[in-house]
């Protein structure tokens, strides 16, 4: 008799979403994209929930996103972050066209729209995605300079 997978974080199977973590530990982010549609999405999951195909690929996401959304934590139910509160935890649209949330570094009030990069925090047996404010500026092109 076969076992039944093992579940992790929100009924994510965990080995549907091993690579997430296992890329996640050296500090990339991948997300899935489906080989059918091409359409991206997280969390990790088995079938794509757009066009409900089996067939995937992680795609690395190279800079971070927009804040959708956010929400200041004043006070949680975990005791590991109580000396952390108050927190803001956001919702950021990521460049290949899915969400994830994470918590904003920083002190600068957040807002919709506002661009953050991606920050890596390693714990003990695990590595947390944050975002800071902020647009990428390394290795990125030029703006051509209209005011010749």
């Amino acid at each position: 008799m076969e076992s039944a997978p093992r579940v992790g974080v929100e009924g994510v199977s965990a080995d549907d979403a091993a690579p997430y973590w296992k890329h996640l530990g050296v500090h990339e982010l991948f997300v899935q994209q489906c080989g059918n549609c091409a359409k991206s999405r997280f969390p990790p999951m088995p079938g794509c929930p757009h066009c409900g195909s089996l067939d995937a690929e992680w795609i690395k996401v190279d800079d971070g996103g927009t804040i959708y959304s956010w929400v200041r934590v004043h006070r949680t139910t975990n005791p590991s972050f109580v000396a952390e509160t108050p927190y803001v935890l956001v919702t950021v649209d990521l460049a290949p066209g899915c969400r994830i949330v994470g918590r904003l570094e920083g002190s600068e009030a957040p807002r919709m729209g506002q661009p953050v990069t991606l920050t890596f925090i390693d714990h003990a047996h695990t590595t947390e995605l944050r975002f800071r404010p902020g647009s990428r500026t390394t290795n990125s092109p030029q703006e051509p300079d209209h005011n010749d």
